[in-house]
């Protein structure tokens, strides 16, 4: 982070203080960000946040991560309360950039992450293309956003332990299909790597493609 970045959001944080019912805590912390607004020559309209909720329902864990990516890469916050609901806090220009950018990565990931077939897949197969088409999307959304090499490094993204939780899940799920095919078909991790390698791929070719623009957001959708 710049150091005018760091500065803005020190300010953010002292006017934050400032409305606290402690009137002397609150007065203290005005008196410090305006003085460090005066040093660094910030206005109010540079200080200013809004705060847009994106998602109030209870999100995956997809949602939570491309909301998390998305307002590192437009400057903002992301925050949620007890209920899980989801909201970008920062400057009204930036929000509203990231609502949009968030919205159209959203529909383009849902729309391409369903597993397409003829036929009638196991839930289990649609989960473990699910979750390796997010690993793969976030990917490489992660390099065009934030220069963030495709290998999301540990604790990123993660359950905690260093391991993605995209990945986590679509091997739980690779376990429960591999359980349904076991009698049916010899080689099952075969299939299974395939399966997931090719939805990873899926997954990264839509987040290299899709077009995303300062200030609007067009998508790369063929096929439709």
């Amino acid at each position: 982070m710049s150091s005018e970045k760091s500065a803005l959001e020190r300010v953010r944080k002292l006017l934050r203080l400032a409305r606290s019912s402690n009137p002397h805590e609150a007065e203290a912390a005005k008196v410090r960000a305006q003085a460090l607004m005066s040093q660094h020559g910030f206005t109010n309209e540079d200080v200013a946040e809004d705060v847009v909720v994106i998602v109030e329902e209870q999100p995956n864990h997809y949602r939570e991560d491309l909301a998390r990516l998305v307002a590192r890469a437009k400057d903002c916050l992301m925050v949620t309360n007890k209920r899980r609901v989801i909201a970008l806090r920062g400057r009204k220009r930036d929000v509203k950039m990231a609502r949009d950018l968030y919205r159209a990565l959203l529909r383009e990931g849902e729309f391409r992450g369903e597993m397409s077939s003829t036929g009638n897949p196991p839930a289990a197969a649609r989960a473990v293309w699910r979750s390796c088409f997010w690993f793969g999307f976030l990917g490489a959304l992660m390099e065009r956003l934030l220069n963030i090499p495709a290998r999301i490094p540990k604790g990123v993204y993660s359950d905690g332990q260093g391991v993605p939780q995209a990945v986590a899940e679509a091997l739980e799920a690779a376990e429960a299909l591999a359980e349904q095919l076991d009698e049916e078909i010899v080689d099952v991790q075969g299939v299974l790597e395939r399966l997931r390698q090719r939805a990873y791929d899926t997954g990264r070719m839509v987040g290299e493609r899709v077009e995303i623009g300062e200030q609007r957001v067009n998508f790369y959708l063929t096929n439709r």
